[in-house]
């Protein structure tokens, strides 16, 4: 912007005559002031005068003429003064036309850019806005399905919960029918144990008056005749070592057994089952019984001598009894010795079943049928034959 120069101000003023008449010590007096001011010129002048009347008819058209130039020099004056304001107006107009001119296409451009940048604003804010209204419908959407979901899940939940709450019903039900089936079974039990206490209690009452007559019981030599068809081979159990004995005026009667041997029962002969662990375990507690029982008979310990599973019958609950004392002997313990011992000078006996000391030394003790009880144990065990299961047992710990 260009700020035109603003033209000087030109003042005229023109005072014109003024006259008046009067008398005062005879002079007619006629005054002319004038006063005249051009501030472009830089000066005033004052002029106030007064003459005799007689002299005014001479000097007032001089006065005249010069008023007449001077109005016409102030007359020009104000023409050049008014020119010159016209003119510097007109300036000042075309200067402001032009700075218009020059300020409008910037004006314009301004009020473009501002537009469009109203117009990117404009723009911006509808984006933001569909911006804003896809979130919100996005959010919407989605607290909509998760409202789903959790709707289903607080069904699902709630057909578990009540699943489970019925199988707690069925469990707790199932738990008091038990615990009532529990109880009916204890009564049930306690009973049967009282039953079988008795009945216990009373066999043993009619089992200890039966062996009292079992031992006492003597059968005559007809009644064994007749029992054994006349001693026939068919009804023939076994042979002892020392050959039959058919023509002695007595004899001994055996209870019969009718499970076989050990052995017998360990090679499963006749297709008969393997026995379990348990009654293998039962077998050899009844065999240590029955070594405990002849080991401290009093006043003379028995020795069997030939302890094997040929020698080892079961009866039919297979309850373990030692037979075939065929080769036993009664042991006296010496006074010079701790132990009781039978030195023999041709030790007889199962060689796979024998004690090692028994055939270096001769020597027959308790310990004898100790080491043939652990071989039977052994093959209790392992289900392996006597002969050279001790060197296999042995390899096998040291294997492990």
């Amino acid at each position: 912007m260009h700020n035109a120069a603003t033209p000087p101000a030109t003042t005229s003023s023109v005072s014109t005559l003024s006259e008046y008449s009067g008398q005062q010590k005879g002079y007619a007096c006629n005054v002319v002031n004038a006063s005249s001011t051009v501030t472009d010129e830089g000066f005033s002048d004052y002029i106030s005068f007064a003459m005799p009347m007689h002299d005014a008819s001479e000097i007032l058209p001089l006065l005249h003429d010069a008023m007449n130039s001077k109005i016409d020099i102030f007359d020009k004056l104000g023409e050049a003064s008014t020119k010159a304001e016209k003119h510097q107006k007109q300036a000042f107009d075309e200067s402001r036309r032009r700075e218009k001119a020059e300020e409008e296409p910037i004006l314009k451009e301004d009020k473009e850019a501002l537009a469009m940048e109203n117009g990117i604003i404009e723009q911006m804010k509808q984006e933001m806005d569909a911006l804003k209204r896809d979130r919100y419908d996005i959010i919407d959407k989605l607290v909509s399905e998760q409202k789903e979901t959790l709707e289903q899940q607080v069904d699902d939940y709630g057909g578990i919960v009540k699943d489970l709450e019925d199988t707690l019903a069925a469990s707790k039900s199932l738990i008091h029918s038990q615990k009532l089936e529990y109880e009916k079974l204890k009564h049930e039990r306690d009973s049967a144990l009282k039953d079988a206490d008795e009945l216990h209690k009373e066999k043993e009452k009619t089992l200890s008056s039966c062996l009292s007559l079992t031992w006492n019981t003597e059968f005559t030599l007809l009644e064994v005749q007749l029992a054994t068809q006349n001693f026939s081979d068919v009804l023939k159990v076994g042979e002892g070592g020392f050959g039959r004995v058919y023509k002695e005026a007595s004899g001994l009667v055996y209870e019969f057994l009718p499970n076989g041997t050990l052995e017998d029962r360990l090679a499963c002969e006749n297709n008969t089952l393997p026995l379990t662990w348990q009654v293998h375990t039962r077998m050899i507690g009844d065999i240590c019984s029955a070594l405990i029982f002849l080991h401290s008979n009093k006043p003379h310990l028995i020795i069997h001598g030939d302890l094997k599973p040929a020698n080892i019958l079961l009866d039919a609950n297979l309850v373990s009894k030692l037979s075939d004392f065929g080769i036993s002997y009664l042991l006296v313990k010496s006074s010079t010795m701790s132990i009781s011992l039978y030195q023999m000078m041709n030790p007889r006996g199962t060689f796979a079943y024998m004690d090692p000391e028994l055939l270096t030394t001769g020597e027959l003790t308790t310990r004898s049928d100790i080491y043939s009880l652990g071989i039977v144990i052994l093959q209790l065990v392992t289900g392996k034959l006597a002969l050279g299961i001790g060197r296999a047992v042995e390899d096998a710990l040291e294997k492990d």
